[in-house]
């Protein structure tokens, strides 16, 4: 039983270890979005892709809280 507890508790800290990595990551790509339109078109491809990354990002953090969320039901 005890075991058990370390094993759900341990990747509990990896699961907001991970999101906090993410979080960083999306922030990140969030900042360079801005300027780079600041310095270029919206529609220009650098936009575009750092724009396509930071969807998945956000798709990826959407999914583990979710889960997080799913798995404490």
């Amino acid at each position: 039983m005890v075991d058990e507890f370390l094993i759900i508790f341990k990747r509990g800290n990896l699961g907001m270890h991970k999101e906090k990595k993410l979080l960083e990551e999306i922030e990140k790509q969030r900042l360079e979005m801005i300027n780079l339109t600041l310095q270029s078109s919206l529609s220009s491809q650098e936009v575009i892709q750092i724009s396509q990354n930071l969807d998945c990002l956000l798709n990826k953090y959407d999914k583990s809280v979710k889960e997080k969320t799913n798995g404490q039901r």
